[in-house]
């Protein structure tokens, strides 16, 4: 019997923290945030543009500049999700970097700079 309760206890368990972690998926859901930095290679963007793709968010880079060990420090770009659109162009180092956040459920693109 009690090995019984154990299981019934830990299926619950379970199930509970499986619920749970679906409704946080499905509210960020509707944020899509992109940083750039500084970390980041000319493959690392073709990834990132490939990957928002299938989000229906176009990127175009416009200009990027990478340092002497390939990592980016310039960036030029536009971004669009449906009727939305925005672009930047800045400088990335350790203290700047750059990005956007999409938000579907408020229908808007923020452009700028990140702490992360």
């Amino acid at each position: 019997m009690k090995n019984k309760s154990l299981i019934l206890m830990l299926a619950v368990i379970i199930i509970v923290g499986m619920l749970s972690c679906k409704s946080k998926n499905q509210i960020n859901d509707a944020i899509i945030k992109v940083v750039f930095t500084n970390q980041q290679t000319a493959a690392d963007l073709d990834s990132i543009k490939e990957n928002q793709k299938l989000k229906d968010v176009i990127i175009v880079f416009n200009k990027t500049t990478f340092d002497s060990i390939g990592k980016l420090n310039f960036i030029d770009f536009n971004v669009s999700f449906k009727e939305l659109k925005a672009n930047s162009q800045t400088d990335i180092n350790d203290s700047a970097k750059t990005g956007f956040i999409i938000d579907k459920d408020k229908n808007e693109i923020k452009v700028g700079s990140f702490s992360e």
